[in-house]
Formats: structure tokens, C-alpha cells, sequence
């Protein structure tokens, strides 16, 4: 969870960017925010692990075209510096999300969207990922595949079933969908039965996935 700003201190977050301008332009940007703390900044990853310097990391911005150990080979070698500290990717590269996040990233921003980066560090500071990248096709492909998937699976519903599956998706329990189109309980379980089996889902989470992601 978020630390609570009122009572406990700010997050502290390093820079690493082989580029002055850019190093500047993020920590004048960060450091504005009243959540976050800057501790320090560095042009390749082998400084940062030969340094020690007061306070710990909560979060480091890193560019992945870096002298010496690029970005992505510096992500395993931070974490395991600092094994607490969330790292997210700031880079010129787009469609990398696959790849960043199978290299360990918590989180990655094109420099393209620099407006992003307040978002995306919260983001990964509550344990959550972030890998947002509008520009970046490579990333937007899984989740049009999902919906096709879920349109052709939900096609295979009978009108019924659809009418069904409306109300499952808002938690209605089989009595009450059955109170409200006129049907015997036992008969929407039986649709519910089909409808899963239709759409390949295991259990209520599985089905809930498929339903929440084509809008009937």
C-alpha cells in the first residue's frame, strides 16, 4: 500500500540516465512532487552499485542505453542491491513492455510521455505493475487478442444465456436473475452451467474475465 505522506516519510527514488539534461529534467519533474524524495543521480549502473550513500531507494528511474551494463542487465544487479526497490524503465525504445517486464521492471514509460512517470512510480510503489505504452503496437496486440477471443466465445451463447451472463457479471445470485426474467432458479443454473462451459471457464473468476472483457 501507498505510505500514508501525513505520518511517514517521502519515497526516495534515484535517477539513472547517461544524459545530464535528461538526469535534470526528471529530477526537477519528480522532486516537485510533493510524494517523493530525490537522493541521487548517476550516468551508469556501476556507480549506483559501488556507491553508498544515506537512505535506500524506494524506487529507481532507469534508461536502458547505458555505458557499461545496459538497462536491462542492471535491473536483476539493482534488485538485488536494493531488494525492496521498485525499478521502472525510462526510455526512448517503444514495444518493449514483454520483454522489460521478463527482465524483472516494475514499470516502463516512453520518454515520449515523460507525463506518465508521476503515475507509473505511484503505480509500482503500491505493488502494482505498470507497462501503459499507447504508442507501442507490440502492447496493444495481447489485449485486442483477448477481446477477439472473448467476442467469438460469447457468440456461442444462446440469447438466453446472454441475457443470463448480463446479470451474472453483476453479481446477481441465481434467485434474483431468475425473479427478474421470470425463470426457475434451477433453470438458470443450468444456464450458468452451459454459459461457463461455453466460454471455458473453470470457476466464477475465469468467467468473470471472458464477460468483463467483450461488452454485451
Amino acid at each position: 500500500m501507498l505510505k500514508d505522506m501525513s505520518i511517514k516519510e517521502k519515497y526516495k527514488f534515484i535517477v539513472i540516465d547517461d544524459h545530464p539534461l535528461i538526469r535534470d529534467g526528471i529530477v526537477n519533474f519528480i522532486g516537485a512532487n510533493e510524494n517523493f524524495e530525490f537522493i541521487g543521480e548517476f550516468s551508469d549502473t556501476r556507480s549506483v552499485l559501488n556507491s553508498f550513500f544515506p537512505g535506500r531507494p524506494d524506487v529507481i528511474i532507469l534508461d536502458l542505453n547505458l555505458p557499461g551494463i545496459d538497462g536491462e542487465k542492471s535491473c536483476p544487479l539493482l534488485k538485488q542491491k536494493f531488494p525492496k526497490c521498485k525499478i521502472v524503465a525510462f526510455t526512448h525504445y517503444e514495444g518493449r513492455g514483454k520483454e522489460l517486464r521478463e527482465s524483472g521492471f516494475d514499470g516502463y514509460v516512453v520518454k515520449s510521455e515523460r507525463d506518465l512517470l508521476i503515475e507509473a512510480l505511484l503505480t509500482v510503489l503500491d505493488g502494482r505493475e505498470y507497462f501503459k505504452n499507447n504508442n507501442a503496437i507490440a502492447d496493444i496486440i495481447p489485449t485486442a487478442l483477448n477481446k477477439i477471443d472473448s467476442y467469438l466465445k460469447i457468440k456461442s451463447l444462446t440469447p438466453r444465456e446472454i441475457e443470463v451472463a448480463k446479470y451474472i457479471i453483476q453479481d446477481f445470485s441465481n434467485r434474483e436473475i431468475g425473479e427478474k426474467i421470470s425463470i426457475a432458479e434451477s433453470t438458470v443454473e443450468t444456464h450458468r452451467k452451459h454459459i461457463k462451459e461455453k466460454l471455458g471457464a473453470k470457476n466464477k473468476r475465469d468467467l468473470y474475465a471472458v464477460l468483463r472483457n467483450y461488452e454485451m
